[in-house]
């Protein structure tokens, strides 16, 4: 169970490590123009040749005290824009400021985390929208009163793949911006339409089990591993008039050209016998609701096992599983 980092002067050293590692892996300094609405201020920034990254530290003439982390798509000339701002509050916990850093209490662990509320003042842009398109996953996160504040996992802040998932996740957020200003059509069904990850946050009732580091990779790069597993399902299936769709519920769903849904994909990220009961019901629910014949597949860790009954139980229940395995920045699909 992750608790959210609440106290000013933990926040204040984790955000130190995170910019000098943000710093050290895009390791080439400058000096240029950020711009956004209605300023522009000339700061440092880190980049890596694609990417940059800039960090204001709290000053007094923030509304809310917060550290100021932005990042967009470098360019070796011109002014640079913001193409998403994961900011931390130090001296308050407060909503309202997307970013928030979070603990995994078994492991002293500390994660970036994100609402995905990303901004950008233009029509089809906000959490909702974001969540769906990218099929990132919010996980809770524990405050001290015991309530829930929701978000994405952006990285473990001590990881060596820290550059890969921040860069994973900011890519993410121009891919979604980019796509929302082309207005290109949702993948999402209008039969799907009103699944939603406010029905989502209601029902999560909290998790008391703790979670392995290596599943928190596996959550951080979700988004990438259903686009994964879309391309993979949709691979020499050109023109055949099929669709994928996901919701807060569905990880990949596709529909026929008639619009009715043939196969379902549930992604999990360990195959422990609990996570996999959850995953036989959420498939059985959602067939039920398509009709009879739906295609069931499960998605799993490659490297995980799964038991003997439980692996009876999937086929007579007509359920299949392939499996997902993560190398650097790149996801592969297999059986």
């Amino acid at each position: 169970m992750l608790e959210l980092v609440e106290t000013k002067s933990e926040k204040i050293a984790v955000q130190r490590r995170f910019a000098k590692a943000m710093e050290s892996a895009w390791n080439r300094a400058e000096r240029r123009t950020v711009v956004w609405r209605p300023s522009s201020k000339v700061l440092p920034i880190a980049h890596n040749g694609l990417l940059w990254f800039a960090q204001i530290r709290p000053h007094d003439d923030q509304h809310t005290l917060r550290y100021w982390n932005s990042f967009g798509v470098y360019d070796d000339s011109g002014n640079l824009q913001i193409a998403v701002e994961i900011n931390i509050p130090v001296e308050s916990n407060t909503s309202r400021v997307s970013g928030f850093f979070a603990k995994d209490q078994a492991t002293g662990c500390n994660y970036l985390m994100h609402d995905g509320g990303v901004g950008g003042g233009r029509p089809g842009i906000g959490q909702e929208k974001f969540l769906r398109w990218s099929s990132k996953r919010p996980v809770p996160v524990m405050t001290s009163d015991g309530s829930y504040r929701f978000g994405i996992i952006v990285s473990e802040i001590d990881s060596a793949s820290l550059s890969a998932n921040v860069s994973s996740f900011v890519q993410s957020v121009i891919d979604f911006k980019a796509a929302a200003t082309a207005a290109e059509p949702a993948v999402i069904a209008e039969a799907v339409e009103g699944f939603s990850y406010k029905d989502y946050f209601k029902e999560f009732s909290g998790r008391k089990k703790g979670i392995r580091r290596k599943e928190f990779e596996y959550i951080t790069r979700h988004g990438d591993i259903v686009h994964a597993l879309s391309s993979w399902v949709l691979k020499s299936r050109e023109n055949s008039g099929l669709k994928v769709i996901k919701n807060a519920y569905i990880d990949l769903g596709v529909l026929d050209d008639k619009g009715r849904l043939i196969e379902l994909y549930e992604v999990k990220t360990n195959a422990s016998r609990q996570t996999l009961y959850t995953a036989i019901g959420q498939l059985l629910v959602h067939e039920t609701q398509a009709g009879i014949g739906v295609e069931k597949v499960m998605v799993l860790p490659k490297s995980e096992a799964i038991s003997g009954d439980v692996q009876g139980a999937l086929k007579a229940l007509g359920i299949d599983i392939i499996f997902f395995e993560l190398r650097g920045q790149a996801v592969y699909i297999s059986h």
